[in-house]
């Protein structure tokens, strides 16, 4: 299986999709451990699902979410990466098919691209025809699963930060992006959060560091493809903290994080003569947590939200010395 999620990273849509279907008949093989083959199954079923969803074939989709619920309950009550991986992919999908169906599907003719690359953030504009950067577009999605600010970050070689430079050394000059790593970093269970009280020290260090780090090394790896403009999008404010079990203090520290990621993300990204797509704006409510109205589940857009995503987009001055240099080098 990781060579399937290596080669979906990295953008080879149909090697992976080749990789996951050998998969899944390991998991029919009898020496496969009982809860190995539903990992397998699960996998394998959520990478076809994504596929789908990227290519247009809704009407392959209702099946394989089928698959997904019938095979759920042997995963539930459990906590490992990989379980939690597999439900919260089901309940994501499950629901952008649902938005999809009632709501998104759209002509896609007459339209300009937008690449969208990222963590799961990236799927919930897959195929969405809306106005953006004055003109219409149609979102196509370029998943890094499980990709952080922290792994763009790191000095040392990781594979989140290979595959992120792999997309941009393949992508064709002169293209729209719009990247989407950063949420995965600000939860409540891993990030930033949980590194700041493993180590202590002041949070506000811990944010600036995290996104400077990013915005540096990803300003590195950009301008291999020349894109014709760069879109850093946001942190949505969580819809999620209900059901987190930390004290009004605690809660409170933790949406100061979330507000400062978002500032620290568009402050670096109009310095670098980017957009930035204010998503924190667009869903925070009074008390810092989501109003839940363009939410899909606790932490995803719903798929419409990008239809008036041009209001929250925050451009850089044109007298920025850095916009031309860094987003429309040679173009």
């Amino acid at each position: 299986m990781n060579l399937g999620k290596l080669l979906w990273n990295r953008g080879g849509i149909a090697a992976a999709l080749d990789q996951f279907k050998r998969v899944a008949h390991l998991a029919d093989e009898p020496a496969t451990i009982d809860m190995e083959k539903h990992y397998l199954r699960q996998e394998s079923n959520i990478y076809s699902i994504i596929i789908n969803f990227i290519d247009g074939k809704y009407a392959d989709i209702p099946r394989a979410l089928e698959v997904g619920e019938q095979l759920q309950f042997v995963a539930d009550g459990e906590t490992n990466k990989r379980i939690k991986f597999i439900n919260g992919y089901n309940v994501y999908l499950s629901r952008m098919y649902a938005h999809y169906i009632n709501d998104i599907r759209s002509a896609i003719d007459n339209t300009e691209k937008l690449i969208v690359i990222g963590d799961s953030h990236a799927l919930s504009v897959v195929g969405v025809v809306f106005d953006f950067l004055g003109k219409k577009r149609c979102a196509h999605s370029r998943l890094i699963a499980g990709i952080k600010m922290w792994h763009v970050g790191q000095a040392q070689k990781n594979e989140h930060r290979a595959c992120l430079a792999e997309q941009f050394t393949d992508l064709p000059t002169g293209e729209d992006l719009l990247i989407c790593i950063g949420e995965i970093d600000c939860r409540p269970d891993e990030g930033i959060w949980v590194a700041r009280r493993k180590r202590g020290g002041a949070l506000n260090d811990f944010v600036a560091n995290t996104v400077a780090v990013y915005l540096r090394v990803l300003a590195e790896l950009v301008p291999v493809c020349r894109p014709a403009s760069v879109t850093i999008q946001g942190i949505p404010a969580p819809a999620y903290l209900a059901s987190v079990n930390h004290s009004f203090e605690e809660v409170t520290e933790f949406l100061s994080m979330i507000a400062a990621v978002n500032r620290f993300l568009e402050d670096g990204a109009l310095a670098n003569g980017w957009n930035f797509l204010d998503v924190y704006a667009a869903t925070r409510g009074e008390d810092g947590v989501s109003h839940r109205h363009w939410h899909l589940d606790g932490s995803h857009l719903k798929p419409g939200f990008y239809r008036c995503a041009e209001q929250w987009l925050k451009r850089p001055p044109h007298d920025n010395p850095h916009f031309y240099r860094s987003c429309r080098n040679d173009l």
